[in-house]
């Protein structure tokens, strides 16, 4: 979460000229170089089947490049602090994935909570603002 909002924040005021694409491309290089010692460090000891590399491939590449790039278009678009609020949603479509793709059940605090976290994306991305009182 830290690098998050360090990242957003960063690249809005000290990058506006760079591109989404070039932005999401260079964090992800960053990142992949960042994790190749641990990964060498950990590598496994067997042959890693080719449908595991697909796989790795397809949520590197499609899941998080697009991800990125999507994310760092809305920081040039609409601002880090709006841009922010999409992270905010992760847990609330985890709920929703578990329902409807594993059977769990919604308990009354994860509605609640679920609740709060759509209230704190509402007010923070400005789709509702409360009135002042006189």
């Amino acid at each position: 979460p830290l690098c998050y909002g360090v990242a957003a924040s960063f690249s809005r005021r000290h990058m506006p000229q760079v591109t989404p694409l070039v932005t999401a491309s260079a964090s992800q290089v960053g990142s992949t170089l960042w994790l190749l010692l641990p990964a060498l460090w950990t590598w496994p000891t067997h042959a890693v089947a080719w449908s595991t590399w697909a796989a790795m491939g397809a949520l590197g590449i499609v899941c998080s490049g697009v991800a990125y790039i999507l994310f760092f278009r809305i920081i040039s678009i609409a601002g880090a602090a709006k841009a922010l609020t999409v992270t905010f949603a992760v847990p609330v479509f985890a709920l929703l994935y578990g329902v409807s793709l594993l059977g769990e059940n919604i308990s009354g605090a994860a509605l609640a909570s679920a609740s709060i976290i759509i209230a704190g994306i509402v007010l923070a991305t400005g789709l509702w603002t409360p009135k002042a009182r006189a």
